[in-house]
């Protein structure tokens, strides 16, 4: 039995479901017990997930490596309304700069849906 899920964050964002996630693990050698059993590895792996990528964006300020100008949208339509999605960094590590550029990319005048704590970081 093989209790670790090892799956890229891209392949967990890509599902629709818990059910699918359940599938695409086992069908890359995750076994599990049970339901329960199953989320609590995928909050550990989650968690995993979280400080690689929190180690990443430490080692772009470290490096000094340049911030994009603008953060990147992923533009659809619903019910016939245009809706630009942003994937937006929300850690205290980004910094003041980075909160800047979300600031000037995002136009404020424009209805925003987000999550709760955003309008205090932003």
């Amino acid at each position: 039995m093989n209790g670790n899920i090892d799956l890229r964050l891209e392949q967990i964002l890509a599902t629709d479901s818990i059910e699918e996630l359940e599938q695409l693990a086992t069908d890359n050698g995750y076994d599990y017990k049970d339901e329960e059993q199953f989320l609590t590895d995928l909050a550990h792996h989650w968690k995993q997930l979280k400080q690689a990528n929190t180690a990443v964006i430490k080692q772009i300020i470290t490096d000094g490596e340049p911030l994009p100008t603008r953060v990147p949208s992923l533009d659809v339509v619903v019910n016939g309304k245009n809706v630009s999605i942003y994937g937006v960094i929300h850690h205290r590590l980004a910094g003041k700069h980075y909160f800047d550029i979300v600031r000037d990319t995002v136009n404020e005048k424009e209805n925003w849906l987000m999550e709760d704590a955003l309008p205090n970081i932003f």
